[in-house]
């Protein structure tokens, strides 16, 4: 029995080992399943990021699409409507792009057989290697015109900020970066552009890259230059010393390994500037570079724009090479005397051929050759100017002599002009300039803009503005590839149209030299004709009213202020209305004025929607068109105008929205201009109070105005003033020197906070 039953342990022995061993085995393979499920789930937490997850390096966030995206169809901001409307994506909680998604964006812009992807889960995310391979092939198919650039980059400096950064680079302008990618200071990467923005960086580049005409400031153990307007100081070995020099730096792996320094220049002033000549005094046309880099060298070290350049009135040297200007130096502050004056040939400004007399002998010089012309003889541009883009046509007459244009026959058809001609051949035609010293210019125009005959403190109040807006557009230079500062019409100031008249002249002469300032600042002196009682601010051009434009205020031009809340339409209604002979424009014709629109013709309509397209394309933040309720760039087949609705006036008075109803959209107006000339395109008549009625004005008067009466087929309208309405009022001058007040007086009646300084003396 003992040894049965010592058998029987035996075996049950064995029988526990067995079941113990199976046990731990049992025990081991689910702790190694375990183990190989964690591992797979926290490589899943390494390698595949949450679908709530931000900007990865590996992966495209939704968040980025709209902005890959926008070269096609939408805009960003329209992109993400169109992902959340068609597709349920809302891309502005992000989350990581999967295959699925990019699909279904592919079958949204109809490529989906064009364009070749990987074969993956729809689940799967798309990795950025992966995705610009395919954005290549949807740039390819759909980016016909080449609005995104695929180039490299070379990094000088990013400045982060609370949403993406800004990246200085070797590009004309700085870059945006909207996600918060890191990148390395003088690396070159391969990047997408679209326009000014990054939208997305493909990889690193081995390019070799050259910043051209920097301007190195000094350089031995370091070098020091400006570039785009930054200075930047990098680590250099050099074997002689640099200072103040313009150069080519050329880097690689980040190191600079070459410095071309250039030091050939002219000397002489800019008399034309065009995008792909300059035009230098005493040298003649030479090519630029196209992005060419002023510096100024006097004072404090700087860079400048072209537009700091003051054609013909700056010692200027020019850096040269390869027979090329690709640098600008300014060694002294500009020196304001001489006035560059386009003459239009009517509105256009090129002459189809010049002829010129003077009424004294002449020179006239082309180029190094010169000679002498009689008094009275003809001299025409085209026995002189055979090629277009050449040397420019000279004639300047002896001490005090006059020129005049005339046709072929010699019969004078203008005025007769102090100062000297320029003309330059174009390709179809010629431009002719005027030049002369500031105050003969103004001698030209006072009597132009001012009646002569009224006093003398609103002349010299004149003669300051004009003045004062004359230096300002020479610091402008608009007309700097034909040569001149301004042109002679109402787009700057009407120049000797009238007859020179000693009254006009003694106003300039005893205001030499004064303009207004602002601030330390010369300002624009804006002027008008008329006012309605109440001058206006820069609301009526949808501008900001403060900074910089603090001295354009409006103010009631009358002998005591109105309370009048004038940006309420029933008091500003019963006012426009109303007579007011306490106000200093009360005299003028248009100081009140009755207007009438014909709206019935649909022709009328037409030519209203092609001045708004005008409008659109020359103000686009002013002109707001919509169709089937969403935003346009253009109008088209918008019908007949079903009405017309003021939305809000300035608080002068100024209506600075209206509302134009079609039978298929709707436009919003927001600036004076647009909304004289839109409605001008419906105006049948104009009554000033002088009871005639003109028949023959495209341009409402002022946007002072009240709608009277609207049905059937017309509108009425009561106004006042005539102009824009902002600055100066050339009749509110006349009523207040009449009342006894001096030209300082005036000015500062006008413009608020100003002086009056010497522009000469500044100098």
């Amino acid at each position: 029995m003992k040894k049965k039953i010592r058998a029987r342990n035996v075996q049950t022995d064995d029988y526990r080992q067995k079941r113990k061993k199976k046990r731990i085995a049992g025990k081991c393979l689910i702790l190694a399943a375990g183990v190989v499920l964690l591992f797979f789930i926290f490589r899943t937490t390494l390698h595949k990021p949450s679908d709530t997850a931000g900007f990865s390096e590996k992966y495209i966030n939704l968040m980025e699409l709209p902005e890959y995206l926008q070269f096609t169809y939408y805009t960003d901001t329209e992109w993400k409507e169109q992902l959340k409307e068609k597709l349920d994506l809302d891309v502005e909680t992000g989350g990581y792009f999967t295959y699925g998604q990019l699909e279904d964006i592919l079958k949204l812009l109809k490529v989906e057989d064009y364009v070749e992807i990987p074969e993956k889960k729809l689940t799967s995310y798309v990795k950025r290697t992966e995705w610009n391979l395919i954005y290549e092939q949807l740039l390819e198919l759909l980016d016909t015109s080449g609005k995104v650039k695929k180039q490299p980059v070379f990094i000088l400096e990013q400045v982060m900020k609370d949403q993406g950064s800004t990246i200085y680079a070797q590009l004309p302008d700085a870059l945006t970066l909207s996600t918060p990618q890191k990148l390395e200071q003088r690396k070159v990467y391969e990047m997408y552009l679209f326009g000014d923005q990054i939208l997305g960086i493909c990889g690193d580049s081995e390019k070799a890259i050259t910043l051209s005409n920097t301007f190195v400031t000094g350089a031995d153990d370091k070098i020091t230059f400006l570039y785009q307007k930054r200075e930047y100081t990098l680590p250099v070995t050099l074997q002689e010393k640099i200072e103040n020099t313009v150069c080519d730096l050329s880097f690689e792996d980040g190191e600079i390994t070459k410095i071309q320094k250039k030091s050939d220049s002219i000397e002489g002033k800019l008399l034309t500037l065009s995008d792909e000549k300059v035009e230098i005094d005493g040298y003649g046309v030479i090519d630029r570079a196209k992005e060419l880099p002023v510096y100024q060298v006097y004072d404090t070290v700087t860079q400048k724009d072209l537009t700091d350049i003051v054609l013909g009135n700056m010692n200027i040297s020019y850096i040269v090479a390869d027979k090329c200007v690709c640098a600008i130096l300014l060694k002294e502050p500009a020196q304001i005397k001489t006035v560059r004056v386009l003459l239009l040939d009517g509105s256009s400004t090129i002459h189809a051929n010049v002829w010129v007399k003077s009424d004294s002998d002449c020179t006239v010089s082309v180029g190094k050759n010169t000679e002498k012309k009689e008094a009275g003889s003809m001299i025409a541009a085209s026995d002189y100017l055979k090629e277009a883009f050449g040397d420019s046509l000279k004639i300047e007459p002896s001490e005090d002599g006059r020129l005049t244009l005339c046709d072929e026959t010699g019969k004078e058809t203008s005025l007769p002009y102090r100062g000297s001609f320029e003309i330059r051949r174009q390709e179809d035609g010629y431009a002719l300039v005027n030049v002369l010293p500031m105050e003969q210019y103004l001698y030209g125009v006072v009597v132009s803009e001012m009646m002569a005959a009224c006093p003398m403190e609103a002349l010299k109040t004149q003669a300051v503005c004009a003045r004062s807006y004359a230096y300002i557009q020479m610091m402008r230079g608009d007309y700097a590839y034909l040569g001149a500062h301004m042109d002679d019409s109402t787009n700057y100031q009407v120049y000797n149209k009238q007859a020179e008249d000693a009254a006009a002249c003694q106003a300039v002469d005893a205001t030499t030299g004064q303009v207004i300032s602002y601030e330390g600042q010369v300002v624009e002196a804006y002027y008008y004709s008329t006012s309605y009682g109440h001058s206006g601010d820069m609301q009526s051009w949808n501008l900001e009213t403060d900074g910089a434009n603090g001295y354009l205020k409006g103010v009631w031009l009358r002998k005591e202020p109105q309370k009048l809340d004038l940006s309420d339409e029933k008091a500003f209604a019963e006012y426009i209305q109303t007579p007011d002979e306490d106000c200093y424009d009360s005299f003028a014709n248009y100081f009140r004025w009755h207007a009438v629109l014909g709206i019935a013709d649909a022709a009328g309509s037409d030519a209203s929607i092609a001045q708004v397209n005008l409008r659109k394309a020359a103000k686009p933040d002013s002109v707001s068109i919509k169709k089937d309720g969403k935003e346009k760039e253009q109008a088209a087949g918008f019908g007949k105008i079903t009405g017309v609705n003021i939305q809000k006036r300035t608080s002068c008075g100024g209506v600075c929205s209206l509302l134009l109803a079609y039978e298929h959209g709707t436009v919003v107006l927001s600036d004076e201009y647009s909304i004289r000339s839109v409605l001008g395109t419906f105006l049948t008549g104009v009554t000033g109070q002088d009871g005639k009625e003109r028949t023959d004005m495209s341009v409402l008067p002022s946007s002072y105005f009240a709608i009277t009466e609207a049905g059937g087929d017309t509108i009425q309208l009561a106004g006042g003033g005539y102009g824009h309405g902002i600055g100066m009022s050339q009749n509110g001058a006349k009523g207040m020197a009449d009342a006894g007040m001096n030209c300082e007086e005036i000015l500062k009646n006008f413009y608020s906070g100003i002086e009056l300084v010497n522009c000469y003396e500044e100098e």
